[in-house]
């Protein structure tokens, strides 16, 4: 489908088809792979960023340790 697109653009315009037309052929091969290398960047921030926020939340938190005695008679 992109490539005849591709074609009839670079007809239409007056341009080489053979750089144009493969190189968009080329770049929208690329996307979903640009995709998930994005998406994977984003999530790899946002898993940083919860985890600061639950390192920040455990800081304020006071631990208390109680310790019991058995007496014996």
């Amino acid at each position: 489908f992109v490539l005849p697109m591709a074609i009839g653009a670079c007809t239409a315009r007056g341009e080489n088809i053979g750089t144009m037309a493969f190189g968009c052929v080329a770049f929208v091969a690329l996307t979903p792979l640009i995709t998930i290398q994005v998406l994977g960047i984003i999530h790899n921030h946002n898993v940083r960023k919860a985890a600061r926020n639950f390192i920040a939340l455990e800081d304020g938190l006071t631990e208390y340790e109680v310790d019991y005695v058995t007496e014996t008679h």
